[in-house]
Protein backbone atom coordinates (compact mmCIF):
# COMPACT_ATOMS: atom_id res chain seq x y z
CA UNK A 1 0.00 0.00 0.00
CA UNK A 2 1.20 3.36 -0.48
CA UNK A 3 0.39 4.40 3.06
CA UNK A 4 3.55 5.15 5.07
CA UNK A 5 4.37 3.75 8.95
CA UNK A 6 3.77 6.81 10.44
CA UNK A 7 0.20 7.10 9.27
CA UNK A 8 -0.55 3.78 9.83
CA UNK A 9 0.75 0.89 12.32
CA UNK A 10 2.23 -2.51 10.79
CA UNK A 11 -1.00 -4.29 11.89
CA UNK A 12 -3.51 -1.66 10.18
CA UNK A 13 -1.51 -1.67 7.24
CA UNK A 14 -1.56 -5.40 6.91
CA UNK A 15 -5.45 -5.07 7.61
CA UNK A 16 -5.95 -2.96 4.40
CA UNK A 17 -3.37 -5.04 2.62
CA UNK A 18 -5.69 -8.20 2.85
CA UNK A 19 -9.11 -6.33 2.22
CA UNK A 20 -7.72 -4.50 -0.46
CA UNK A 21 -6.16 -8.13 -1.97
CA UNK A 22 -9.67 -10.09 -1.14
CA UNK A 23 -12.07 -7.46 -2.76
CA UNK A 24 -9.46 -7.14 -5.69
CA UNK A 25 -9.84 -10.47 -6.50
CA UNK A 26 -13.31 -10.99 -5.92
CA UNK A 27 -14.05 -7.58 -8.55
CA UNK A 28 -11.75 -8.83 -10.45
CA UNK A 29 -13.53 -12.59 -10.93
CA UNK A 30 -17.06 -10.71 -11.10
CA UNK A 31 -15.76 -8.76 -14.28
CA UNK A 32 -14.23 -11.29 -16.24
CA UNK A 33 -17.44 -13.28 -15.31
CA UNK A 34 -19.62 -10.27 -17.05
CA UNK A 35 -17.49 -10.35 -20.01
CA UNK A 36 -17.30 -13.80 -20.30
CA UNK A 37 -21.06 -14.46 -20.40
CA UNK A 38 -21.35 -11.35 -23.11
CA UNK A 39 -19.06 -13.25 -25.79
CA UNK A 40 -19.88 -16.78 -24.77
CA UNK A 41 -23.95 -16.35 -24.39
CA UNK A 42 -25.39 -15.18 -27.85
CA UNK A 43 -28.86 -14.16 -25.60
CA UNK A 44 -26.72 -11.63 -24.11
CA UNK A 45 -25.32 -9.62 -26.95
CA UNK A 46 -27.57 -6.76 -27.01
CA UNK A 47 -27.15 -3.02 -27.26
CA UNK A 48 -28.04 -2.40 -23.22
CA UNK A 49 -25.49 -5.39 -22.94
CA UNK A 50 -22.56 -3.91 -24.72
CA UNK A 51 -23.43 -0.53 -22.84
CA UNK A 52 -22.75 -2.69 -19.75
CA UNK A 53 -19.64 -4.17 -20.56
CA UNK A 54 -18.06 -1.07 -21.51
CA UNK A 55 -19.24 0.07 -18.30
CA UNK A 56 -17.71 -3.50 -16.98
CA UNK A 57 -14.13 -2.97 -18.41
CA UNK A 58 -13.77 0.50 -16.81
CA UNK A 59 -14.34 -1.23 -13.72
CA UNK A 60 -12.28 -3.38 -14.58
CA UNK A 61 -9.08 -0.75 -15.04
CA UNK A 62 -9.89 -0.04 -11.89
CA UNK A 63 -9.33 -3.17 -10.52
CA UNK A 64 -5.89 -3.48 -12.28
CA UNK A 65 -4.97 -0.05 -11.02
CA UNK A 66 -5.99 -1.16 -7.06
CA UNK A 67 -3.26 -4.31 -7.66
CA UNK A 68 -0.64 -1.61 -8.95
CA UNK A 69 -0.95 -0.12 -5.59
CA UNK A 70 1.14 -2.89 -3.96
CA UNK A 71 3.72 -2.23 -6.31
CA UNK A 72 3.57 1.62 -7.02
CA UNK A 73 5.71 2.41 -3.41
CA UNK A 74 8.89 1.59 -4.21
CA UNK A 75 8.32 2.96 -7.85
CA UNK A 76 7.67 5.99 -9.04
CA UNK A 77 6.76 5.04 -13.07
CA UNK A 78 4.33 2.49 -11.43
CA UNK A 79 2.93 5.41 -9.53
CA UNK A 80 2.17 7.20 -12.86
CA UNK A 81 1.23 4.35 -14.56
CA UNK A 82 -1.28 3.59 -11.37
CA UNK A 83 -2.43 7.55 -11.25
CA UNK A 84 -3.56 7.63 -14.86
CA UNK A 85 -4.93 4.32 -15.11
CA UNK A 86 -6.96 5.18 -12.05
CA UNK A 87 -7.85 8.23 -12.83
CA UNK A 88 -8.86 7.43 -16.44
CA UNK A 89 -11.39 4.58 -15.14
CA UNK A 90 -13.20 6.12 -12.33
CA UNK A 91 -14.44 9.12 -14.99
CA UNK A 92 -14.74 6.74 -17.90
CA UNK A 93 -16.56 4.43 -15.09
CA UNK A 94 -19.29 7.28 -14.71
CA UNK A 95 -19.18 8.24 -18.36
CA UNK A 96 -20.63 4.95 -19.05
CA UNK A 97 -23.47 5.31 -16.10
CA UNK A 98 -24.56 8.67 -17.45
CA UNK A 99 -24.67 7.33 -21.01
CA UNK A 100 -26.50 4.30 -20.00
CA UNK A 101 -28.91 6.40 -17.86
CA UNK A 102 -29.12 8.76 -20.77
CA UNK A 103 -29.75 6.06 -23.45
CA UNK A 104 -32.20 3.87 -20.92
CA UNK A 105 -34.33 7.21 -20.99
CA UNK A 106 -34.57 7.79 -24.97
CA UNK A 107 -35.72 4.22 -25.37
CA UNK A 108 -38.09 4.23 -22.73
CA UNK A 109 -39.92 7.19 -23.77
CA UNK A 110 -39.59 6.08 -27.80
CA UNK A 111 -37.94 3.35 -29.20
CA UNK A 112 -35.59 3.65 -31.48
CA UNK A 113 -34.09 1.02 -32.84
CA UNK A 114 -30.77 2.12 -34.48
CA UNK A 115 -29.78 3.03 -31.62
CA UNK A 116 -27.29 1.04 -31.28
CA UNK A 117 -25.67 3.11 -34.48
CA UNK A 118 -23.64 5.78 -31.96
CA UNK A 119 -22.05 3.22 -30.01
CA UNK A 120 -18.49 3.97 -31.62
CA UNK A 121 -19.26 7.91 -31.12
CA UNK A 122 -19.99 7.12 -27.48
CA UNK A 123 -17.05 5.05 -26.80
CA UNK A 124 -14.53 8.16 -28.89
CA UNK A 125 -15.91 10.40 -26.44
CA UNK A 126 -15.62 8.56 -23.45
CA UNK A 127 -12.27 7.90 -24.24
CA UNK A 128 -11.14 11.77 -25.10
CA UNK A 129 -13.20 12.95 -22.11
CA UNK A 130 -12.06 10.40 -19.58
CA UNK A 131 -8.10 10.97 -20.43
CA UNK A 132 -8.21 14.53 -19.97
CA UNK A 133 -7.77 15.31 -16.40
CA UNK A 134 -4.62 12.76 -16.50
CA UNK A 135 -3.51 14.35 -19.69
CA UNK A 136 -3.29 17.77 -18.57
CA UNK A 137 -2.00 16.26 -15.09
CA UNK A 138 1.03 14.43 -17.62
CA UNK A 139 1.40 17.27 -20.12
CA UNK A 140 2.14 19.44 -16.41
CA UNK A 141 4.76 16.92 -15.71
CA UNK A 142 6.49 17.24 -18.27
CA UNK A 143 7.30 21.47 -18.26
CA UNK A 144 10.35 22.53 -16.93
CA UNK A 145 9.81 23.62 -13.62
CA UNK A 146 6.08 22.85 -13.87
CA UNK A 147 4.73 20.31 -10.74
CA UNK A 148 2.09 21.98 -9.42
CA UNK A 149 -0.28 18.68 -10.66
CA UNK A 150 1.36 15.37 -10.46
CA UNK A 151 0.63 12.05 -9.70
CA UNK A 152 1.70 11.16 -6.46
CA UNK A 153 0.77 8.75 -3.45
CA UNK A 154 -2.13 9.60 -1.68
CA UNK A 155 -3.07 7.53 1.42
CA UNK A 156 -3.39 3.95 0.24
CA UNK A 157 -2.99 4.98 -3.62
CA UNK A 158 -1.78 7.14 -6.26
CA UNK A 159 -3.85 9.65 -7.98
CA UNK A 160 -3.03 13.36 -9.31
CA UNK A 161 -2.22 15.90 -6.51
CA UNK A 162 -2.72 18.07 -5.00
CA UNK A 163 -5.73 16.46 -3.43
CA UNK A 164 -7.40 19.77 -3.71
CA UNK A 165 -7.01 20.17 -7.38
CA UNK A 166 -8.37 16.10 -7.03
CA UNK A 167 -11.17 17.41 -5.88
CA UNK A 168 -12.06 20.14 -7.65
CA UNK A 169 -10.73 18.71 -11.17
CA UNK A 170 -12.52 15.11 -10.64
CA UNK A 171 -14.60 14.49 -7.66
CA UNK A 172 -16.73 17.69 -7.92
CA UNK A 173 -17.95 16.87 -11.30
CA UNK A 174 -18.06 13.61 -11.10
CA UNK A 175 -20.16 13.84 -8.11
CA UNK A 176 -22.60 16.32 -10.06
CA UNK A 177 -23.05 13.92 -12.85
CA UNK A 178 -23.63 11.31 -10.30
CA UNK A 179 -26.23 12.48 -8.27
CA UNK A 180 -27.91 14.34 -11.27
CA UNK A 181 -28.18 10.17 -12.99
CA UNK A 182 -29.27 8.83 -9.62
CA UNK A 183 -31.83 11.18 -9.18
CA UNK A 184 -32.70 10.89 -12.73
CA UNK A 185 -32.93 6.99 -12.40
CA UNK A 186 -35.56 6.89 -10.11
CA UNK A 187 -37.97 9.04 -11.95
CA UNK A 188 -36.77 6.80 -15.25
CA UNK A 189 -37.78 3.47 -12.94
CA UNK A 190 -40.90 4.96 -11.69
CA UNK A 191 -42.33 6.10 -15.97
CA UNK A 192 -41.17 2.17 -16.47
CA UNK A 193 -43.75 0.64 -13.74
CA UNK A 194 -46.53 3.28 -15.34
CA UNK A 195 -45.84 2.84 -18.98
CA UNK A 196 -44.28 0.11 -19.52
CA UNK A 197 -45.17 -3.07 -17.62
CA UNK A 198 -44.96 -6.34 -20.04
CA UNK A 199 -42.93 -4.65 -23.03
CA UNK A 200 -39.69 -7.26 -23.33
CA UNK A 201 -37.47 -4.09 -25.45
CA UNK A 202 -37.44 -1.97 -22.35
CA UNK A 203 -36.66 -4.70 -19.53
CA UNK A 204 -33.31 -4.73 -20.73
CA UNK A 205 -32.93 -0.92 -20.07
CA UNK A 206 -34.92 -1.31 -16.85
CA UNK A 207 -32.75 -3.89 -15.07
CA UNK A 208 -29.14 -2.10 -15.79
CA UNK A 209 -30.49 1.05 -13.78
CA UNK A 210 -29.36 -0.68 -10.60
CA UNK A 211 -25.74 -0.12 -11.74
CA UNK A 212 -26.04 3.67 -10.99
CA UNK A 213 -27.22 3.15 -7.65
CA UNK A 214 -24.33 0.88 -6.99
CA UNK A 215 -21.79 3.38 -7.99
CA UNK A 216 -22.98 5.72 -5.61
CA UNK A 217 -23.67 3.24 -2.38
CA UNK A 218 -19.55 2.18 -3.62
CA UNK A 219 -18.32 5.42 -4.20
CA UNK A 220 -19.61 7.69 -1.25
CA UNK A 221 -16.98 6.43 1.22
CA UNK A 222 -14.40 7.25 -1.19
CA UNK A 223 -15.14 10.68 -1.54
CA UNK A 224 -15.87 11.12 2.50
CA UNK A 225 -12.29 9.71 2.83
CA UNK A 226 -10.59 12.03 0.29
CA UNK A 227 -12.99 15.09 1.89
CA UNK A 228 -11.51 14.17 4.85
CA UNK A 229 -8.07 13.90 4.10
CA UNK A 230 -8.11 17.42 2.80
CA UNK A 231 -9.94 19.09 5.58
CA UNK A 232 -7.45 16.93 8.38
CA UNK A 233 -4.46 18.55 7.47
CA UNK A 234 -3.56 15.87 5.06
CA UNK A 235 -3.86 13.13 7.64
CA UNK A 236 -6.09 10.10 6.76
CA UNK A 237 -8.61 8.62 9.00
CA UNK A 238 -7.85 4.55 9.24
CA UNK A 239 -11.69 3.81 9.56
CA UNK A 240 -12.86 6.14 6.36
CA UNK A 241 -9.59 4.81 4.37
CA UNK A 242 -10.46 1.16 5.50
CA UNK A 243 -14.40 1.79 4.39
CA UNK A 244 -13.06 3.09 1.25
CA UNK A 245 -11.40 0.22 0.68
CA UNK A 246 -14.18 -2.45 0.96
CA UNK A 247 -16.62 -0.15 -0.83
CA UNK A 248 -14.70 0.53 -3.57
CA UNK A 249 -12.69 -3.01 -3.52
CA UNK A 250 -16.03 -5.09 -4.01
CA UNK A 251 -17.75 -3.19 -7.28
CA UNK A 252 -17.08 -5.22 -9.60
CA UNK A 253 -18.28 -7.77 -7.46
CA UNK A 254 -21.46 -6.44 -6.41
CA UNK A 255 -22.36 -5.61 -10.18
CA UNK A 256 -21.46 -9.37 -11.29
CA UNK A 257 -24.18 -10.43 -8.77
CA UNK A 258 -26.77 -8.06 -10.15
CA UNK A 259 -25.66 -8.77 -13.58
CA UNK A 260 -25.92 -12.75 -12.66
CA UNK A 261 -29.86 -12.19 -11.18
CA UNK A 262 -30.98 -10.35 -13.92
CA UNK A 263 -29.58 -12.72 -16.94
CA UNK A 264 -29.36 -15.73 -15.28
CA UNK A 265 -32.21 -17.17 -17.22
CA UNK A 266 -30.48 -16.02 -20.42
CA UNK A 267 -27.10 -17.66 -18.70
CA UNK A 268 -29.15 -21.27 -17.91
CA UNK A 269 -30.60 -21.65 -21.44
CA UNK A 270 -27.70 -21.34 -22.62
CA UNK A 271 -25.58 -23.60 -20.95
CA UNK A 272 -28.66 -26.22 -20.98
CA UNK A 273 -28.20 -25.63 -24.76
CA UNK A 274 -24.72 -26.15 -24.91
CA UNK A 275 -24.91 -29.46 -22.82
CA UNK A 276 -27.55 -31.01 -24.84
CA UNK A 277 -24.74 -30.63 -28.24
CA UNK A 278 -23.01 -33.57 -29.40
CA UNK A 279 -19.55 -32.75 -28.48
CA UNK A 280 -18.13 -35.69 -29.96
CA UNK A 281 -19.43 -34.48 -33.59
CA UNK A 282 -18.32 -31.12 -32.27
CA UNK A 283 -14.72 -32.50 -31.41
CA UNK A 284 -14.20 -33.71 -35.02
CA UNK A 285 -15.25 -30.80 -36.65
CA UNK A 286 -12.35 -29.34 -35.33
CA UNK A 287 -9.98 -31.49 -35.91
CA UNK A 288 -10.90 -31.84 -39.32
CA UNK A 289 -10.66 -28.63 -39.75
CA UNK A 290 -7.30 -28.49 -38.10
CA UNK A 291 -6.09 -31.40 -40.32
CA UNK A 292 -6.86 -30.12 -43.21
CA UNK A 293 -4.75 -26.19 -42.04
CA UNK A 294 -1.66 -27.99 -40.88
CA UNK A 295 -1.93 -30.51 -44.34
CA UNK A 296 -2.05 -26.77 -46.51
CA UNK A 297 -5.32 -28.35 -48.14
CA UNK A 298 -7.80 -25.13 -49.54
CA UNK A 299 -11.02 -26.80 -48.01
CA UNK A 300 -12.13 -24.18 -46.02
CA UNK A 301 -12.60 -23.95 -42.59
CA UNK A 302 -16.16 -25.02 -41.36
CA UNK A 303 -17.34 -22.86 -38.96
CA UNK A 304 -18.76 -24.49 -35.81
CA UNK A 305 -22.29 -22.72 -34.65
CA UNK A 306 -22.94 -22.64 -30.65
Amino acid sequence: MSSTPEEFSPEQLRILDIVNAAGSLLSFAGELFIIGCYFFVPDLRTFPMKLIVSMIFSCLLYTISDVLSYFSVTSDCLCHVEGYLREFARISLVLWIVTITWLSYLQIKKYRPKLHDVYPYLLIGNILLASFPSNLTAYSELQDGSNSIHFGHATNFCAILPIETNIYLVDIPLWTLILITWCYTFKILKKVRLMLDGFSSASDYSSILLYPIILVVCWLPSTLDRVAYFMNDKKPVYSLVLLHIIATRIQGFVNALVYGRNEWHKIKYCYKKWKKMDHSVLSANFLEVNYHRSSGSDLSAKTVSF
